[in-house]
């Protein structure tokens, strides 16, 4: 039986698609990820997600993904 805990394969694979969909130019972070690089906690990137201080932030389940202009990462 497939539920939330028990996914079949092709829900993760549906969600695998999410994770790595982003616009061209763009990649995804994880709230870890970005709180590392702009040395900032955790909670703070979660905060402005909810608030759209990230235009584009996507929540998928309980995580957070943060698009980022991959020129930007080089930096």
């Amino acid at each position: 039986a497939t539920n939330e805990k028990n996914p079949s394969n092709s829900q993760l694979k549906h969600h695998k698609e999410l994770y790595t969909i982003a616009p061209e130019g763009y990649t995804y972070l994880t709230v870890g990820e970005l709180a590392d690089r702009i040395r900032v906690s955790k909670n703070s990137i979660v905060r402005r997600c909810r608030d759209g201080s990230f235009p584009g932030a996507i929540k998928l389940g309980h995580l957070w993904r943060i698009p980022v202009k991959e020129e930007d990462l080089c930096n």
